[in-house]
């Protein structure tokens, strides 16, 4: 698949809630692969904060690994890889030192934090157009009617597509998806906002799951978002960011939610400029709200064999984040501690044959540390902080 930094940024939280008792979780193969050169800052940024994420459910995701790891740089065959070698040169891409730092910095045990990323802040969807989709399922809509938000109706030409993807056909008002295809998506042409009522009748005629509804896409669709309904083997409906054309991972809840096939539903999608609501036959199945997406993510723990409390923090913005940290529960905080710190002058930045070190770990000593002390993380970094503590 592919995955790019929104995927990771947004689902640091993935297996806070997951069951326990059952299983452990090894992360047997993931990488940030999409939107992101040859493997950009970027990409490392959001892999750090997901491997927040795991390190923070450590109880349950016992194990992970890095995908794929080593490419000949004359016989390419991986957009994003690990490490790149050649006959006589050896090259870490920056996602390499985020996962040597992560490795070389594992605390004993997990030291409970306040806070696990900044909080998000409200957004508006962005003016843009609507369409319909599914994923490896053959679906059927028709009655479509858009209505503004003054109630009054909004022509619309369904012959008039920007995208097609998959086998389409619209006869006499009925718009028919019969191909398999992953994702198949119809976006309409002569409409762009974020304040309208759209109404239609839609059926699942064969597949495995339902059906999509795009919303808020951009000019060239790449960029926006879908209700994902009855996706996820037709038991799961949740709200999709859309990045390059593809979805980009959950935002926001999950709700169970299943579609007969051969059935008609009477679908309604209510859009304001800070929220959207999805009603089928009637009943409200799942509300969403844009949020900006987390950029800082942290992570403690403490290390018995050195006695210090190892804080990683991301900071994905292109500002300095200062922040106020208290250590509870400790007797003593030695001012003297350690700081190793991954930072790019861009987010756009890789390493390269011609600069193998431009993107590499400093460490450094720093004589701040207290029960309660300032910090200033840099732009674009990956810093982690080991501080002596008893």
């Amino acid at each position: 698949g592919t995955w790019n930094p929104e995927f990771f940024f947004q689902n640091t939280t993935i297996f806070d809630n997951h069951p326990r008792g059952k299983y452990d979780v090894y992360v047997g193969e993931y990488a940030c692969n999409a939107n992101v050169g040859g493997g950009n800052m970027r990409a490392a940024l959001s892999e750090a904060a997901f491997i927040s994420g795991m390190e923070r459910n450590g109880d349950l995701v016992k194990m992970t690994s890095y995908a794929p790891l080593l490419e000949n740089r004359n016989d390419r065959s991986w957009a994003v890889n690990l490490i790149w070698l050649d006959t006589d040169q050896v090259l870490g891409r920056s996602s390499y030192y985020v996962q040597q730092m992560a490795a070389e910095n594992r605390p004993t045990y997990n030291v409970k934090s306040n806070m696990t990323m900044s909080t998000p802040r409200i957004a508006d969807y962005n003016e843009g157009r609507f369409g319909f989709g599914s994923w490896h399922t053959q679906v059927e809509f028709k009655d479509v009617k858009l209505t503004g938000a003054d109630g009054a109706p909004i022509d619309l030409d369904l012959n008039k597509a920007v995208k097609k993807e998959g086998e389409w056909s619209l006869d006499n008002g009925l718009l028919k998806q019969t191909s398999l295809r992953e994702p198949a998506k119809y976006i309409v042409d002569g409409f762009n906002g974020n304040q309208f009522t759209l109404e239609f009748k839609v059926r699942k005629e064969g597949g495995n799951e339902g059906f999509f509804l795009y919303f808020g896409l951009s000019e060239d669709s790449n960029k926006g978002f879908v209700y994902n309904v009855a996706g996820w083997n037709n038991g799961t409906t949740a709200v999709e960011g859309v990045i390059g054309g593809r979805t980009s991972g959950v935002a926001g809840d999950r709700v169970s939610h299943s579609l007969e096939t051969d059935k008609w539903y009477d679908a309604k999608l209510v859009v304001t400029p800070q929220k959207s609501e999805l009603f089928m036959d009637g009943k409200l199945i799942l509300a969403h709200a844009p949020e900006t997406t987390p950029l800082q993510f942290f992570s403690s723990g403490y290390d018995e064999a050195t006695g210090e409390v190892i804080v990683k923090v991301v900071n994905s913005e292109a500002q300095s984040y200062p922040l106020r940290i208290k250590l509870d529960g400790v007797d003593s905080v030695e001012k003297t501690g350690k700081v190793i710190s991954l930072s790019a002058a861009s987010d756009m930045d890789e390493n390269s044959f011609e600069e193998p070190m431009k993107i590499s770990p400093k460490e450094s000593e720093y004589k701040g540390f207290g029960k309660s002390f300032d910090y200033t993380f840099p732009p674009f970094s990956y810093t982690i902080l080991r501080v002596k503590a008893k």
